[in-house]
């Protein structure tokens, strides 16, 4: 995952995540960015303050889009493989 200067578009830094990095979702309250990894069956969970992932959280097969709540904190993986939905809080 690049992090990018909006106003430069340079690439401040590389953060490394899962294996094929498929969605992402902001949380803005929080400052936090989740990424479904589909090859991997993961989500990482990455602290935008410090660009540095902080947690790596398994999660069905086949993780494709993800959406979240800002008000509460929860986050939604689709499983597409095994046609589920993770809830994470």
């Amino acid at each position: 995952v690049s992090v990018m200067n909006g106003d430069t578009d340079n690439i401040i830094t590389t953060i490394k995540v899962g294996k094929n990095p498929s969605y992402v979702y902001v949380d803005p309250v929080r400052n936090m960015i989740y990424v479904t990894n589909s090859s991997d069956d993961t989500m990482s969970v990455i602290d935008g303050s410090i660009n540095k992932v902080i947690q790596g959280v398994k999660v069905g097969a086949g993780p494709t889009w993800i959406t979240g709540d800002a008000k509460t904190g929860t986050v939604y993986v689709s499983n597409s493989t095994e046609k589920t939905i993770s809830v994470i809080h």
